[in-house]
């Protein structure tokens, strides 16, 4: 079963994704192709007979050719504007990446209000998951076969259209069982999956990657690479709010990041972007730069002028929400590594140890965070963010404002940073939390609580 890669498809996207049933809808091949690719997964685990059938009669149940197109009619309805990767216009379910379809599918059925679909298809997420991950270039077996023959398979090529579908397959599978999985998914997915997406995604070069002037006679090449760089902006993205939602560490650094920008929405969102008004070829400008420009002194230009040539308020005003959500993510992840080894070297108090465990609050209100470099540049990264994110929220309308998906919370990412830079006691309690911890949240909201009374 083998969907390859193929220029867009003229049929209208609408068709293609609403749910009505054109003419070869009896056959669509995708349906059969996903229900034997899950199964062949299933038949691996030696489950026994019963539950094999069990399993078989949801998959049929919930992957019918009707039923997956709403799902992915959902999926670009509910959760595109929040994780825009895919380039709706050319996306096709009879050529996509059968890998990529599954998860589409699977992530658009956690909208459904039919309560037997949902039901099933939370049951049978964890056996879509071994599949997606079971493919080409992120399959164990694939790669140890390919190193004992010592040939590489073309389709598993890190330069593949298809395996970068697969990669964009295995990212929203991490995301659709972060968000709805059970415990042991949720973790399964923060700790092993991602990582393998990570290590995937390095393997392709996307942490690098850029558009090329190559593509200004090519508008498809374009589109496909603008994917790649979009994927690895919100992979990094989702990199620290692991950081941020469950204290698990980072495993991308932000100079890491030399992939270009994504081009604004309207852009993206086109059939044809070279005819978009405001079409860029290229931003011009990586996430590692962009980043460096929160820190950077206007006065350090003249000695040493910054790599895109402009001032920092050239920059900020260039950047749009997306941006400036990704940026805020960084600099949460920056700040919490820094004031966790800052912690570590923090005074002592030299009050007897039975007093500090009575008094541990006191204590921790009198120690002051030492002022350090790092922490002044923080100040400075932090205070301009707010004043561009607050920019943007004034000239943006209410309607569009709220179809920003989760951007809009950028604020809550730039209001636990202040409270780990300014009360120690947010620094102890993030000392405090274990990895992979479900309520961190939780516990910095004690911290805000205490500011309010």
């Amino acid at each position: 079963m083998a969907y390859q890669s193929m220029a867009p498809s003229t049929q209208s996207s609408d068709l293609r994704l609403t749910g009505q049933q054109p003419a070869y809808e009896h056959e669509a091949p995708f349906a059969n192709a996903m229900i034997q690719a899950i199964l062949t997964k299933v038949w691996s685990l030696r489950l026994d007979a019963k539950t094999q059938e069990e399993i078989s009669e949801k998959l049929n149940f919930l992957l019918t050719p009707t039923r997956m197109r709403k799902y992915m009619a959902l999926y670009f309805k509910y959760w595109q504007p929040n994780c825009p990767m895919i380039h709706v216009p050319t996306f096709d379910p009879r050529t996509v990446s059968l890998s990529l379809l599954t998860s589409v599918c699977f992530m658009g059925a956690k909208y459904t209000e039919d309560k037997r679909e949902l039901d099933a298809a939370q049951r049978l997420v964890d056996f879509a998951e071994l599949f997606v991950f079971s493919n080409g270039i992120l399959s164990g077996e694939n790669e140890i076969s390919s190193t004992y023959y010592g040939v590489q398979n073309v389709d598993d090529d890190p330069s593949c259209w298809v395996q970068f579908q697969n990669l964009q397959a295995a990212f929203l599978m991490v995301i659709c069982q972060y968000w709805s999985g059970s415990r042991t998914s949720r973790n399964r997915a923060m700790e092993n999956r991602f990582s393998e997406v990570i290590k995937v995604a390095r393997r392709m070069g996307l942490p690098t990657f850029q558009h090329g002037p190559e593509e200004r006679l090519h508008e498809y090449l374009w589109i496909q690479r603008e994917c790649r760089i979009r994927a690895i902006n919100l992979i990094s993205l989702l990199d620290c709010a692991f950081s941020f939602y469950s204290n698990y560490p980072c495993r991308l650094s932000h100079n890491e990041m030399e992939c270009a920008l994504p081009c604004v929405e309207s852009v993206f969102e086109s059939a044809h972007p070279f005819q978009e008004p405001n079409f860029e070829l290229s931003r011009e400008i990586t996430l590692s730069e962009a980043f460096q420009k929160l820190f950077e002194e206007e006065s350090s230009r003249a000695s040493s002028p910054s790599t895109s040539g402009s001032t920092v308020a050239e920059t900020l005003a260039k950047l749009t929400i997306l941006d400036t959500f990704m940026l805020i993510h960084l600099l949460y992840a920056f700040i919490n590594t820094h004031m966790t080894l800052l912690a570590t070297i923090l005074p002592k108090s030299r009050v007897p140890h039975s007093q500090q465990l009575r008094n541990s609050r006191a204590s921790s209100i009198n120690s002051a965070i030492p002022e350090d470099s790092t922490l002044a540049s923080i100040r400075i990264a932090l205070s301009r963010w707010h004043d561009h994110w607050t920019r943007l929220r004034s000239t943006t309308s209410s309607h569009d404002w709220a179809a920003m998906g989760f951007y809009k919370n950028g604020y809550h990412f730039w209001l636990v940073s202040q409270l780990l830079i300014t009360k120690k006691e947010s620094v102890d309690v993030v000392m405090r939390m274990e990895v992979k911890c479900e309520d961190k949240l939780e516990q910095l909201k004690v911290l805000l609580k205490d500011d309010n009374e």
